[in-house]
């Protein structure tokens, strides 16, 4: 069965592979199957840890010696305070779990610690993030690297946490100027031996089964159930996406944003160049959270029909008023990480629209280390106190080179220190 699934998914342009259970190392044949699955692809094993010994790890490791694709191992835990785990797990269960995961850096791997974000309700901090890694370097793991999930509130988590609320669903709404690969159902399917569903999350929901086949799981899904809504307000995904030590500074960083989308905070309004005439078409909610130290787009001489790209847009003051400078022709982006400032951009966009008689702005999530753009495509790109919050600067400039085109510039109005 697990070979015709196999076979079925490389016609269709599968990437990549996760096992995933209950615990995948139950299966007696787990080692066969994953020598199978990595002559397809690269393959991620997602398990408690519990079962995970010395003689399996070295088996595995010989697994991966001999295929030219990758073995990931993901390693689940609640907490890295022993009596915490093991209130959720059972006793015992966090020194099992961390015997499998030394046994599998013993063998050669490299596995990453899954989390599920229960502090939400506190939310997941610095400090929680901070615990892991400093968990990850006494158990000598080479690439420190942290995934968290957020909790889905049904099951056992209804009971630990609590039930979704009526109102936590999705409407057709929350997908205005929202990317539809986001979505993990948009990408990928679960397969169990009971057929093929449309996520790992919904395999005991009936309508959630999509048939027997990867080919007919490919219809659409009416995203009903509650834990939608999860993954539509958090961006779960079952992918091998983790945190590692410098993005606890983009968490920070975007918390912090967050709550002055919602909160206006006057002290993180510098004061700016601009003229009545830059913000004649600008609502002053936009005023209100533009969050910088100084006006770039005032000084990159903007000419009409130019391309526009803005790095750390947040609520879109430097967007708007490039798009005026640009008019119908041009086209001006936005690219922020924080939802709020996202919705806030795009809820000013329709108005400036209106004001200016033509729509040529977007905004899109997307961060300044990984800009979501072709290469070559635009000819300006600007940043308004924004590069001085990341933790990896020699990427942004990375990126900014790769987007721009040939002849292109960058603006920037930022901080900097010495030390």
């Amino acid at each position: 069965m697990i070979r015709r699934y196999l076979n079925e998914a490389l016609t269709l342009g599968v990437k990549e592979f996760y096992l995933t259970g209950g615990e995948p190392f139950l299966h007696p044949e787990i080692a066969d199957i994953l020598q199978e699955a990595l002559k397809y692809g690269p393959t991620t094993v997602l398990s408690n840890g519990t079962l995970i010994t010395e003689g399996l790890s070295q088996t595995l490791a010989q697994v991966s010696r001999i295929s030219k694709h990758t073995l990931e191992f993901r390693v689940s835990l609640e907490s890295f305070i022993e009596e915490e785990n093991d209130q959720i797990r059972g006793m015992g269960s966090f020194k099992r779990a961390i015997r499998g995961i030394q046994s599998l850096v013993h063998a050669g791997f490299n596995p990453i610690i899954t989390v599920a974000d229960w502090s939400k309700y506190g939310k997941f901090t610095k400090e929680m993030a901070e615990g892991f890694h400093s968990l990850e370097r006494s158990l000598n793991i080479p690439q420190l690297r942290l995934k968290k999930l957020p909790l889905v509130l049904l099951g056992r988590c209804a009971e630990f946490v609590r039930p979704y609320d009526e109102s936590e669903r999705v409407t057709e709404k929350c997908f205005d100027n929202y990317p539809m690969d986001n979505l993990q159902c948009a990408t990928s399917r679960i397969v169990t031996s009971k057929g093929v569903f449309v996520c790992p999350i919904l395999i005991a929901a009936p309508k959630a089964w999509m048939g027997w086949t990867l080919g007919e799981s490919l219809g659409s899904y009416t995203m009903e159930s509650p834990a939608c809504y999860t993954c539509r307000t958090s961006g779960l995904t079952c992918k091998n996406e983790y945190l590692e030590a410098k993005d606890i500074v983009r968490e920070s960083v975007n918390e912090f944003y967050a709550t002055a989308a919602i909160q206006p905070q006057k002290e993180l309004c510098c004061p700016s160049n601009y003229t009545p005439a830059d913000l004649s078409h600008i609502p002053p909610e936009v005023l209100n959270i533009s969050y910088g130290c100084g006006s770039p787009v005032t000084q990159a001489n903007i000419e009409p029909g130019e391309s526009v790209l803005d790095l750390g847009s947040g609520g879109g003051i430097d967007c708007f008023i490039a798009a005026k400078m640009v008019g119908e022709q041009g086209q001006v982006i936005g690219i922020d990480m924080t939802d709020e400032m996202l919705r806030n951009a795009n809820a000013s966009r329709e108005i400036v629209a209106r004001n200016l008689g033509f729509d040529n702005v977007r905004f899109m999530k997307g961060f300044l280390e990984e800009i979501p753009l072709a290469d070559e495509c635009v000819d300006l790109v600007t940043s308004n106190c924004v590069i001085n919050l990341s933790a990896q600067k020699e990427k942004v400039f990375q990126e900014i080179f790769r987007i721009l085109k040939t002849g292109g510039r960058f603006v920037i109005s930022d901080i900097v220190s010495d030390r």
